[in-house]
């Protein structure tokens, strides 16, 4: 029980933190809450449980992540290790 509630523990701050950064950014340039801001809160929302993920969903998250850092700006989102 104690591990569960420390992995939940550690995703909300992975949350918290991808939120504060993208906040950051969009206020030091209007309009930065666009598409990017939104992609990197889900992206980091959703690394923060990929622990137990199994290889095709990390796969699929790991082209979300490509596809985002190409994309956007920043801030970047560090790419996952899917064992491929």
């Amino acid at each position: 029980m104690a591990r569960y509630c420390g992995r939940r523990l550690a995703a909300a701050a992975a949350v918290a933190a991808a939120v504060a950064a993208t906040a950051a950014a969009a206020s030091a340039s209007p309009g930065a809450w666009d598409a990017c801001g939104l992609d990197h809160v889900s992206i980091v929302a959703d690394t923060a449980g990929y622990g137990g993920m199994d290889p095709d969903a990390c796969e699929s998250l790991a082209h979300r992540i490509d596809a985002y850092n190409a994309r956007c700006g920043g801030p970047e989102v560090e790419q996952l290790d899917c064992g491929w």
